[in-house]
């Protein structure tokens, strides 16, 4: 799971995602692969001093690091430590390893990554995972970012699986279908 920009709500799709997904009766996976600014440890209150960047570099197993959320069948793999070059960690042979293994291990395995226009770790992420799906924000980046971004992730051979459109405005008590299909009710007749 990517986005185009920062503060798009990836990573609360990611853990909203991930704990659906658990009540529905599936293990789950939650990994958090946003080495630059990871978040989701935070979010289950679980600490983020181990995880995948100590499982990639040999430092732990996954036993080691994997930890059970608040929510049956939700595991959360924390980031680890912040590495100086993250692309680098995540395109090596250590990581598709890991990613075999996962598919043993659950159901379901959703990676929080960084936005896709920003750093190359989501299109290294992205090209190897089962298929990719963007947050983009109601409002907030323009409609070309996001093309820009599923370009992207398509130029590396990802499988694009959808997007999701974060903060739409419900309710509010406006008419616009109305208005514009019929005319203002203060306007035309």
């Amino acid at each position: 799971i990517t986005s185009a920009t920062p503060g798009e709500g990836k990573t609360l799709t990611s853990a909203n995602l991930g704990v659906v997904q658990a009540q529905a009766g599936k293990k789950v996976v939650l990994v958090d692969a946003d080495l630059r600014r990871p978040a989701l440890n935070r979010r289950f209150e679980l600490p983020g001093h181990v995880g995948l960047t100590t499982l990639l570099a040999g430092e732990a197993t996954l036993e080691d690091v994997l930890q059970p959320t608040h929510v049956d069948g939700l595991y959360l793999l924390a980031s680890g430590p912040i590495p100086p070059n993250p692309a680098e960690l995540l395109g090596g042979q250590r990581l598709a390893d890991l990613m075999s293994q996962f598919g043993e291990l659950a159901d379901l395995i959703i990676w929080d990554t960084p936005p896709v226009l920003n750093v190359s770790d989501a299109s290294v992420l992205a090209a190897r995972a089962d298929g990719a799906i963007l947050v983009v924000r109601a409002g907030r980046e323009p409609y070309s970012s996001a093309q820009r971004a599923r370009d992207q992730l398509q130029q590396v051979g990802a499988r694009v699986l959808g997007v999701v459109l974060d903060a739409v405005p419900v309710g509010g008590g406006s008419d616009h279908y109305y208005d514009y299909y019929y005319g203002s009710r203060h306007g035309r007749r």
